[in-house]
């Protein structure tokens, strides 16, 4: 279906965005942290504003990071109960989870927008950069959202949550 094969195009443009995003913010962080510490300890002259930038950097870095761990099933999975169920009871559990993930995913989107809408409506700034804190706290509700997009392919795609490619999470092919 030519709908389909666009869509899943798209889907893949879009993670490639999403990998280059954190791999760019992990390089930020690097580059920002290294200056720092060469200013700090060869020039005896901290960089104010470096440490800021990198714990914004690295909050981005966390959340992305968890939905890329999401997408390549790199969490932690306890698939020992899960194993040992019947058949027809695995295919009740895997949408129950899915589900009960899901309404986590929901609830911390929900909340991450109410206090970015917060900080924003009281106009909170950081103390060195002077930029909106909501640029830190938007990092869970985007994250929690692009999880509950995954989700939701996961989902319809019919993926088995319990099988773990062991060559991925060991940095396999």
């Amino acid at each position: 279906d030519m709908r389909a094969n666009t869509v899943s195009r798209l889907y893949a443009r879009f993670l490639q965005l999403v990998d280059g995003t954190v791999a760019l913010l992990v390089g930020l962080m690097v580059i920002a942290v290294t200056c720092n510490v060469i200013a700090r300890y060869c020039l005896k002259v901290g960089l104010i504003w470096a440490e800021e930038f990198s714990m914004l950097l690295f909050v981005w870095v966390v959340f992305l990071g968890a939905y890329s761990a999401l997408r390549n099933k790199a969490h932690l999975a306890l698939t020992f109960i899960t194993k040992r169920l019947p058949r027809g009871l695995r295919k009740v559990q895997r949408v129950l989870v899915l589900a009960l993930v899901a309404l986590f995913l929901a609830v911390i989107a929900w909340g991450g927008m109410q206090m970015v809408a917060g900080v924003v409506e009281l106009g909170q700034r950081t103390a060195l950069l002077r930029i909106s804190s909501a640029w830190s706290i938007a990092s869970m509700p985007v994250s929690a959202l692009l999880m509950l997009l995954e989700v939701a392919m996961i989902f319809i795609r019919g993926e088995d949550i319990t099988e773990l490619e062991v060559s991925n999470a060991e940095g396999g092919d």
